[in-house]
C-alpha cells in the first residue's frame, strides 16, 4: 500500500513516463509524444512555481 508522500507522487511520474515512451515504441500516435512531452513541461513549471510561492 502507498503511504508515504514520496510514494504516492512517484506513481504518476512512473505512469506519465510510461505514457511518453510507449507510444513512439508501439508506433500509436506518435504525434502525441512531443505535445505530452511539452505538457508535462508546462506541469512541472506550474509545480515548481507553486512550490516557490509556499516556500517548500
Amino acid at each position: 500500500m502507498l503511504t508515504t508522500p514520496g510514494e504516492t507522487t512517484g506513481l504518476p511520474t512512473v505512469v506519465a513516463a510510461v505514457g511518453l515512451i510507449l507510444p513512439a515504441v508501439l508506433d500509436i500516435a506518435p504525434v502525441m509524444v512531443p505535445v505530452t512531452a511539452v505538457c508535462w513541461v508546462l506541469l512541472m513549471v506550474g509545480a515548481m512555481i507553486t512550490h516557490g510561492r509556499l516556500d517548500e
